[in-house]
């Protein structure tokens, strides 16, 4: 259908209030389609819209409980409200519907780690880099998590390599120069070089007060050293 599509096509680009305004339109015309409540719910998520979102939520659960995208939408919803056994049981029941999904594994990675379960996190995000070992922003959660246990150099400068070939896929990816500037600044102690990923971060969105923060940290740490 070209509306999902195009439904499809604006949340990947980040056009999340384009999804919500077309989302209620389709369904004035057709009340009951689960997908278009999903993407209406993952739009509202995505503007902080939360409370709006239950009612797409609810619906899913209610009418669309055997289908992933249900429990995808519920999984986001609770995340947001911070109830992560809620959200974990969702993503945990949208994986068993759709295995091969990297999206609900990289998400299961991320609740898992919320909930202190990091082995569970390390388990969700291999199995997701096996899924799509070409996405960018799963090789990032990949590199984040197995930093959590480990702590030498060496091993930061192995990540950082990861993390410089997942770029070359996405240039433009802020998440990537930021988690870059990261290893840079907390494990290598070089600010310099943490300094100009940043503000590659922040020349893709100027707007992102993490990314800012870091920037100063960055700045500041090298009046200190020198």
């Amino acid at each position: 259908m070209a509306w999902l599509s195009v439904l499809h096509d604006l949340f990947q680009a980040g056009h999340y209030e384009q999804v919500h305004l077309q989302a209620r339109r389709l369904l004035e015309q057709a009340p009951e389609n689960g997908v278009v409540h999903y993407y209406a719910a993952l739009a509202l998520l995505a503007l902080n819209r939360t409370p709006e979102a239950q009612f797409h939520v609810d619906f899913l659960l209610g009418q669309a409980a055997g289908e992933d995208f249900s429990h995808h939408a519920a999984a986001r919803y609770y995340f947001k409200l911070g109830r992560w056994k809620e959200s974990a049981q969702h993503i945990q029941t949208a994986v068993s519907l759709d295995p091969n999904s990297s999206i609900y594994r990289s998400e299961a990675a991320v609740v898992a780690l919320r909930q202190g379960k990091v082995p569970e996190a390390h388990a969700h995000i291999e199995s997701a880099l096996r899924l799509a070992p070409d996405n960018a922003d799963v090789i990032r959660l990949f590199v984040q998590i197995k930093g959590l246990s480990e702590s030498s150099a060496r091993e930061a400068w192995q990540r950082l390599r990861h993390l410089e070939q997942a770029l070359a896929l996405e240039p433009d990816n802020a998440r990537l120069h930021a988690a870059i500037g990261d290893i840079y600044l907390d494990e290598l102690d070089q600010p310099r070089e943490a300094e100009q990923s940043f503000r590659q971060a922040l020349l893709r969105h100027p707007a992102n007060q993490d990314y800012q923060k870091c920037l100063f940290s960055a700045v500041g740490h090298q009046r200190l050293l020198y």
